[in-house]
Protein backbone atom coordinates (compact mmCIF):
# COMPACT_ATOMS: atom_id res chain seq x y z
CA UNK A 1 0.00 0.00 0.00
CA UNK A 2 2.50 2.51 0.92
CA UNK A 3 3.79 2.54 -3.05
CA UNK A 4 0.52 2.87 -4.50
CA UNK A 5 -0.50 5.32 -1.27
CA UNK A 6 -3.44 2.89 -1.20
CA UNK A 7 -6.44 3.76 1.37
CA UNK A 8 -7.44 1.44 4.09
CA UNK A 9 -10.83 0.53 2.28
CA UNK A 10 -8.41 -0.08 -1.34
CA UNK A 11 -5.78 -2.55 0.45
CA UNK A 12 -8.65 -4.67 2.04
CA UNK A 13 -10.68 -4.86 -1.50
CA UNK A 14 -7.37 -5.97 -3.41
CA UNK A 15 -6.99 -8.54 -0.63
CA UNK A 16 -10.40 -10.13 -1.02
CA UNK A 17 -10.28 -10.02 -5.30
CA UNK A 18 -6.83 -12.10 -4.39
CA UNK A 19 -8.28 -14.52 -1.88
CA UNK A 20 -11.15 -14.89 -4.42
CA UNK A 21 -8.89 -15.44 -7.37
CA UNK A 22 -6.69 -17.93 -5.24
CA UNK A 23 -9.36 -19.78 -3.15
CA UNK A 24 -11.72 -22.31 -4.91
CA UNK A 25 -14.52 -22.15 -2.07
CA UNK A 26 -14.65 -18.66 -1.71
CA UNK A 27 -15.03 -18.02 -5.44
CA UNK A 28 -17.83 -20.79 -5.24
CA UNK A 29 -19.24 -18.84 -2.14
CA UNK A 30 -18.94 -15.46 -3.91
CA UNK A 31 -20.27 -16.43 -6.88
CA UNK A 32 -23.43 -17.89 -4.99
CA UNK A 33 -23.82 -15.12 -2.76
CA UNK A 34 -24.09 -12.55 -6.09
CA UNK A 35 -26.51 -14.98 -7.65
CA UNK A 36 -28.76 -15.89 -4.88
CA UNK A 37 -28.89 -11.91 -3.43
CA UNK A 38 -28.24 -10.41 -6.64
CA UNK A 39 -25.39 -8.90 -5.40
CA UNK A 40 -22.60 -6.80 -7.75
CA UNK A 41 -19.67 -7.42 -6.88
CA UNK A 42 -19.32 -3.68 -5.09
CA UNK A 43 -22.07 -5.58 -2.86
CA UNK A 44 -20.78 -8.94 -2.50
CA UNK A 45 -17.19 -7.18 -0.98
CA UNK A 46 -19.54 -4.63 1.29
CA UNK A 47 -20.83 -7.73 2.95
CA UNK A 48 -17.50 -9.99 3.56
CA UNK A 49 -15.89 -6.82 4.64
CA UNK A 50 -18.25 -5.81 7.21
CA UNK A 51 -18.50 -2.03 4.82
CA UNK A 52 -21.11 -0.03 3.28
CA UNK A 53 -21.36 -0.43 -0.05
CA UNK A 54 -20.90 3.32 -0.44
CA UNK A 55 -17.78 2.81 1.46
CA UNK A 56 -16.33 0.25 -1.31
CA UNK A 57 -17.81 1.19 -4.57
CA UNK A 58 -14.90 4.16 -4.82
CA UNK A 59 -12.50 1.74 -4.71
CA UNK A 60 -14.09 -0.29 -7.24
CA UNK A 61 -14.58 3.08 -9.76
CA UNK A 62 -12.85 3.87 -12.89
CA UNK A 63 -11.57 6.60 -11.09
CA UNK A 64 -10.37 4.72 -7.90
CA UNK A 65 -6.52 3.91 -7.39
CA UNK A 66 -6.99 0.06 -8.13
CA UNK A 67 -7.99 0.88 -11.71
CA UNK A 68 -6.17 3.75 -12.30
CA UNK A 69 -3.27 1.45 -11.60
CA UNK A 70 -4.12 -1.52 -13.76
CA UNK A 71 -3.53 -3.79 -10.90
CA UNK A 72 -7.51 -4.59 -11.13
CA UNK A 73 -9.48 -5.02 -14.65
CA UNK A 74 -12.86 -4.29 -14.25
CA UNK A 75 -13.76 -6.66 -17.33
CA UNK A 76 -15.77 -9.55 -18.73
CA UNK A 77 -13.52 -10.78 -21.25
CA UNK A 78 -9.93 -11.60 -21.44
CA UNK A 79 -9.14 -10.51 -18.00
CA UNK A 80 -5.44 -11.04 -16.35
CA UNK A 81 -7.07 -13.22 -13.94
CA UNK A 82 -10.93 -13.46 -13.90
CA UNK A 83 -12.58 -13.73 -10.56
CA UNK A 84 -15.48 -15.66 -10.68
CA UNK A 85 -16.14 -18.72 -13.45
CA UNK A 86 -20.16 -18.68 -13.76
CA UNK A 87 -21.83 -21.68 -14.56
CA UNK A 88 -24.53 -19.87 -15.76
CA UNK A 89 -22.97 -17.05 -18.04
CA UNK A 90 -23.15 -14.59 -15.31
CA UNK A 91 -19.74 -13.46 -13.50
CA UNK A 92 -18.56 -10.99 -10.84
CA UNK A 93 -17.19 -8.58 -13.85
CA UNK A 94 -13.53 -7.68 -12.10
CA UNK A 95 -10.07 -9.49 -12.66
CA UNK A 96 -6.70 -9.22 -11.48
CA UNK A 97 -3.81 -7.68 -13.58
CA UNK A 98 -1.65 -10.75 -15.00
CA UNK A 99 0.72 -12.95 -12.46
CA UNK A 100 -0.32 -10.62 -9.84
CA UNK A 101 -2.04 -13.32 -7.77
CA UNK A 102 1.36 -15.20 -7.63
CA UNK A 103 3.29 -11.79 -7.23
CA UNK A 104 1.13 -11.12 -3.73
CA UNK A 105 0.73 -14.42 -2.34
CA UNK A 106 4.48 -15.70 -2.51
CA UNK A 107 6.11 -15.92 0.78
CA UNK A 108 9.43 -14.20 -0.20
CA UNK A 109 10.36 -11.73 -2.38
CA UNK A 110 10.19 -7.40 -2.19
CA UNK A 111 7.67 -4.85 -3.40
CA UNK A 112 10.65 -4.24 -5.65
CA UNK A 113 10.36 -7.48 -7.00
CA UNK A 114 7.14 -7.54 -7.70
CA UNK A 115 6.62 -4.64 -9.31
CA UNK A 116 9.39 -5.41 -11.47
CA UNK A 117 7.24 -8.50 -12.86
CA UNK A 118 5.70 -5.12 -15.06
CA UNK A 119 8.52 -2.67 -15.87
CA UNK A 120 12.15 -2.42 -15.45
CA UNK A 121 14.57 0.27 -15.48
CA UNK A 122 16.89 0.24 -18.50
CA UNK A 123 20.60 0.19 -18.48
CA UNK A 124 21.98 3.19 -20.82
CA UNK A 125 25.79 2.72 -19.49
CA UNK A 126 27.47 2.61 -22.91
CA UNK A 127 24.92 2.40 -25.11
CA UNK A 128 25.86 1.23 -28.17
CA UNK A 129 28.43 2.13 -30.12
CA UNK A 130 26.16 2.20 -33.04
CA UNK A 131 26.08 5.10 -35.00
CA UNK A 132 22.91 7.06 -35.80
CA UNK A 133 24.15 10.15 -37.85
CA UNK A 134 22.27 9.34 -40.98
CA UNK A 135 19.25 9.95 -38.66
CA UNK A 136 20.41 13.03 -36.72
CA UNK A 137 17.90 15.51 -37.95
CA UNK A 138 14.93 13.28 -36.38
CA UNK A 139 17.29 12.29 -33.16
CA UNK A 140 17.69 16.08 -31.83
CA UNK A 141 14.07 16.72 -32.37
CA UNK A 142 12.66 13.64 -30.65
CA UNK A 143 15.44 14.70 -27.90
CA UNK A 144 14.22 17.93 -28.11
CA UNK A 145 10.68 17.11 -27.49
CA UNK A 146 11.17 14.59 -24.53
CA UNK A 147 13.32 16.91 -22.72
CA UNK A 148 10.85 19.96 -22.78
CA UNK A 149 7.69 18.21 -21.51
CA UNK A 150 10.35 16.78 -19.05
CA UNK A 151 11.58 20.11 -17.87
CA UNK A 152 7.90 21.81 -18.31
CA UNK A 153 6.35 18.73 -16.18
CA UNK A 154 3.78 18.49 -19.62
CA UNK A 155 1.51 15.38 -19.74
CA UNK A 156 0.55 13.57 -22.78
CA UNK A 157 3.69 13.09 -24.38
CA UNK A 158 4.41 10.64 -26.92
CA UNK A 159 6.96 9.53 -29.50
CA UNK A 160 6.52 6.59 -32.25
CA UNK A 161 9.68 5.19 -33.53
CA UNK A 162 9.24 2.78 -36.20
CA UNK A 163 11.43 0.33 -39.15
CA UNK A 164 12.05 -2.96 -40.43
CA UNK A 165 13.42 -5.64 -37.31
CA UNK A 166 17.08 -4.94 -36.25
CA UNK A 167 17.57 -1.14 -37.29
CA UNK A 168 18.29 -0.12 -34.27
CA UNK A 169 15.05 1.36 -32.79
CA UNK A 170 15.53 -0.06 -28.92
CA UNK A 171 19.73 0.91 -29.05
CA UNK A 172 18.61 4.51 -30.39
CA UNK A 173 16.49 5.12 -28.02
CA UNK A 174 19.09 3.68 -25.08
CA UNK A 175 21.45 6.07 -26.94
CA UNK A 176 19.64 8.90 -26.07
CA UNK A 177 18.66 8.06 -23.25
CA UNK A 178 22.52 7.90 -21.90
CA UNK A 179 23.32 11.41 -23.50
CA UNK A 180 19.89 13.18 -22.00
CA UNK A 181 20.54 12.11 -18.54
CA UNK A 182 17.03 10.40 -18.73
CA UNK A 183 15.52 7.35 -16.62
CA UNK A 184 14.80 4.77 -18.93
CA UNK A 185 11.65 2.28 -17.53
CA UNK A 186 10.45 -0.27 -20.26
CA UNK A 187 6.68 -1.92 -19.85
CA UNK A 188 7.18 -5.47 -19.26
CA UNK A 189 6.53 -7.99 -22.16
CA UNK A 190 5.73 -10.81 -19.20
CA UNK A 191 4.56 -11.34 -15.97
CA UNK A 192 7.02 -13.02 -13.37
CA UNK A 193 5.77 -16.05 -14.10
CA UNK A 194 6.81 -16.07 -17.51
CA UNK A 195 3.15 -15.39 -18.90
CA UNK A 196 3.39 -13.33 -22.20
CA UNK A 197 1.44 -9.64 -21.19
CA UNK A 198 -0.25 -9.47 -24.55
CA UNK A 199 -3.11 -6.74 -25.51
CA UNK A 200 -4.53 -4.58 -22.71
CA UNK A 201 -2.60 -6.76 -20.00
CA UNK A 202 0.75 -5.09 -20.88
CA UNK A 203 -1.82 -1.47 -21.11
CA UNK A 204 -2.47 -2.23 -17.35
CA UNK A 205 1.24 -2.71 -16.67
CA UNK A 206 2.21 -0.08 -18.29
CA UNK A 207 -1.13 2.22 -16.33
CA UNK A 208 1.08 1.21 -12.97
CA UNK A 209 4.24 2.16 -13.91
CA UNK A 210 3.03 5.81 -14.92
CA UNK A 211 1.32 5.79 -12.25
CA UNK A 212 4.12 5.47 -9.69
CA UNK A 213 6.82 6.94 -11.69
CA UNK A 214 4.67 10.46 -12.06
CA UNK A 215 6.61 11.78 -9.47
CA UNK A 216 10.02 10.10 -10.46
CA UNK A 217 12.90 13.01 -12.00
CA UNK A 218 13.80 12.53 -15.48
CA UNK A 219 11.66 9.11 -15.99
CA UNK A 220 10.58 7.92 -19.78
CA UNK A 221 8.77 5.38 -20.35
CA UNK A 222 9.89 2.72 -23.23
CA UNK A 223 6.71 0.46 -24.41
CA UNK A 224 8.53 -1.81 -26.98
CA UNK A 225 6.68 -4.31 -29.59
CA UNK A 226 3.54 -2.14 -29.62
CA UNK A 227 1.70 -4.57 -32.25
CA UNK A 228 -0.15 -6.18 -29.26
CA UNK A 229 -1.47 -4.11 -27.32
CA UNK A 230 -3.05 -2.05 -30.52
CA UNK A 231 -4.16 -5.20 -32.69
CA UNK A 232 -7.19 -4.37 -34.20
CA UNK A 233 -8.95 -7.24 -32.82
CA UNK A 234 -8.63 -6.10 -29.23
CA UNK A 235 -9.86 -3.07 -30.60
CA UNK A 236 -12.51 -4.08 -32.31
CA UNK A 237 -13.95 -5.77 -29.21
CA UNK A 238 -13.33 -2.89 -26.76
CA UNK A 239 -15.33 -0.79 -29.47
CA UNK A 240 -18.31 -3.21 -29.07
CA UNK A 241 -18.31 -3.56 -25.38
CA UNK A 242 -15.47 -0.65 -24.30
CA UNK A 243 -12.45 -1.50 -22.48
CA UNK A 244 -12.44 -3.62 -19.37
CA UNK A 245 -16.04 -4.06 -20.07
CA UNK A 246 -17.37 -0.70 -19.58
CA UNK A 247 -21.00 -0.46 -21.69
CA UNK A 248 -20.84 2.15 -24.17
CA UNK A 249 -17.28 3.13 -24.23
CA UNK A 250 -15.43 3.34 -27.73
CA UNK A 251 -11.83 1.32 -27.74
CA UNK A 252 -10.52 3.68 -29.99
CA UNK A 253 -11.47 6.63 -27.91
CA UNK A 254 -9.94 5.09 -24.95
CA UNK A 255 -6.62 4.99 -26.54
CA UNK A 256 -6.68 8.35 -27.31
CA UNK A 257 -7.49 9.10 -23.46
CA UNK A 258 -4.93 6.92 -22.66
CA UNK A 259 -2.27 8.66 -25.19
CA UNK A 260 -3.71 12.47 -24.21
CA UNK A 261 -3.10 11.73 -20.39
CA UNK A 262 0.16 9.92 -19.89
CA UNK A 263 1.99 11.84 -16.61
CA UNK A 264 6.02 10.53 -18.15
CA UNK A 265 6.76 11.05 -21.51
CA UNK A 266 6.33 7.73 -23.09
CA UNK A 267 8.52 6.28 -26.65
CA UNK A 268 6.19 3.53 -28.47
CA UNK A 269 7.98 0.97 -30.61
CA UNK A 270 6.79 -0.51 -33.53
CA UNK A 271 7.66 -2.75 -36.50
CA UNK A 272 5.42 -0.97 -38.65
CA UNK A 273 2.62 1.62 -38.14
CA UNK A 274 -0.30 -0.08 -40.49
CA UNK A 275 -1.95 -1.55 -37.68
CA UNK A 276 -2.31 2.21 -36.49
CA UNK A 277 -5.57 3.91 -36.35
CA UNK A 278 -4.87 7.58 -37.93
CA UNK A 279 -6.78 9.37 -35.12
CA UNK A 280 -4.27 7.49 -32.72
CA UNK A 281 -1.13 8.84 -34.89
CA UNK A 282 -2.39 12.38 -34.73
CA UNK A 283 -1.72 12.10 -31.04
CA UNK A 284 1.97 11.34 -31.31
CA UNK A 285 3.98 14.61 -30.85
CA UNK A 286 6.90 13.19 -33.11
CA UNK A 287 7.03 10.57 -35.00
CA UNK A 288 10.35 8.88 -36.47
CA UNK A 289 10.86 6.23 -39.61
CA UNK A 290 14.38 4.57 -38.62
CA UNK A 291 15.65 2.75 -42.06
CA UNK A 292 18.67 0.49 -42.32
CA UNK A 293 21.93 2.60 -41.81
CA UNK A 294 23.74 3.45 -45.17
CA UNK A 295 26.85 2.18 -46.20
CA UNK A 296 29.03 4.60 -44.52
CA UNK A 297 27.45 4.30 -41.10
CA UNK A 298 27.21 1.18 -41.48
CA UNK A 299 31.39 0.58 -42.42
CA UNK A 300 31.35 2.91 -39.21
CA UNK A 301 29.31 0.72 -37.09
CA UNK A 302 31.30 -2.18 -37.86
CA UNK A 303 34.48 -0.29 -36.85
CA UNK A 304 33.17 0.42 -33.53
CA UNK A 305 31.67 -3.08 -33.06
CA UNK A 306 35.11 -4.47 -33.95
CA UNK A 307 37.73 -2.59 -32.09
CA UNK A 308 40.78 -3.88 -30.87
CA UNK A 309 39.87 -7.26 -33.00
CA UNK A 310 42.28 -7.93 -36.02
CA UNK A 311 39.48 -7.47 -39.13
CA UNK A 312 40.80 -7.39 -42.76
CA UNK A 313 39.62 -4.50 -43.95
CA UNK A 314 37.87 -6.20 -47.57
CA UNK A 315 35.49 -8.33 -45.26
CA UNK A 316 34.70 -5.02 -43.28
CA UNK A 317 33.84 -3.16 -47.02
CA UNK A 318 32.08 -6.33 -47.65
CA UNK A 319 30.19 -6.30 -44.82
CA UNK A 320 29.44 -3.01 -44.86
CA UNK A 321 28.15 -2.69 -48.52
CA UNK A 322 25.15 -5.40 -47.13
CA UNK A 323 22.06 -3.80 -47.61
CA UNK A 324 20.96 -6.70 -45.29
CA UNK A 325 23.74 -5.15 -42.55
CA UNK A 326 21.29 -4.17 -39.75
CA UNK A 327 22.76 -2.72 -36.99
CA UNK A 328 21.45 -5.64 -34.56
CA UNK A 329 23.08 -7.65 -36.90
CA UNK A 330 26.24 -5.92 -36.57
CA UNK A 331 26.05 -6.11 -32.73
CA UNK A 332 26.14 -9.54 -33.67
CA UNK A 333 29.34 -9.65 -35.83
CA UNK A 334 31.11 -7.55 -33.00
CA UNK A 335 30.16 -9.75 -30.26
CA UNK A 336 31.66 -12.62 -32.44
CA UNK A 337 34.47 -10.90 -32.70
CA UNK A 338 34.75 -9.66 -29.47
CA UNK A 339 35.24 -14.04 -28.57
CA UNK A 340 37.29 -15.34 -31.11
Amino acid sequence: GGYLSLEPVEREVLGLLVAIATTADLRDATHLTARTEQLDLVGVAAAALGRSPEAVAPALSGDGRLVRTGLVLPETEGAGHRLVQAGDGRALPYGLLGGLTSALTARTGSVDGLLERYFQPVAVDGASALDFGHCAQETRRLAGVVDRALEAGETGVNILVHGEPGVGKTELVRHLAAAHAWRLFAVSCRDGCGESLAGHRRFSAYRLCQYLLEGRERAVLLFDEIEDVFDPRFVGAADRTGPFGAPGAAGKGWINRLLESNPRPVIWISNSTEALDPAWLRRFDYIVRLDTPPPAARRRMLDAATAGVTVPTRWLDERAADPDMTPARIAQVGRLAQRL
